[in-house]
């Protein structure tokens, strides 16, 4: 993960697989890891998955650590797709075109980088 804007709080990372259709349902996930935002270095999580295959990941920045989702907080996705207010008030996932990420065999590297809410809209910092 890149562009968090600050180091507090923690980092909320998950693994969607299966039917795309599912992708980024709040329950839908396969894998689910929390971490306290790393004080210094590269932001680092490693996910864990079964098989080979294809699959999204999101992230959420708690950037206060108390378990809410405020208006400070970040995240971000696989793919880095643009995400707009209207799409999380109408419920709107972002396509699998974009997020899907193809898993084989050993470690499999990707960046997702940190979008927070400026001047009504998600954008990086």
């Amino acid at each position: 993960m890149i562009g968090l804007k600050s180091r507090t709080g923690n980092l909320r990372v998950r693994t969607f697989g299966g039917a795309t259709s599912t992708w980024f349902e709040k329950k839908g996930w396969l894998t689910r890891v929390e971490v306290p935002a790393p004080a210094s270095g590269p932001v680092r999580v490693c996910m864990p998955v079964t098989a080979p295959g294809t699959y999204a990941i999101d992230f959420r920045h708690d950037v206060t650590g108390n378990g809410d989702t405020d208006r400070s907080d970040g995240g971000g996705a696989s793919g880095d797709p643009k995400v707009t207010i209207l799409d999380f008030i109408l419920g709107r996932k972002p396509s699998p075109k974009v997020t899907a990420v193809r898993v084989g065999h050993g470690v499999t590297e990707i960046t997702i980088t940190a979008m927070y809410l400026r001047n009504g809209a998600l954008r990086p910092l």
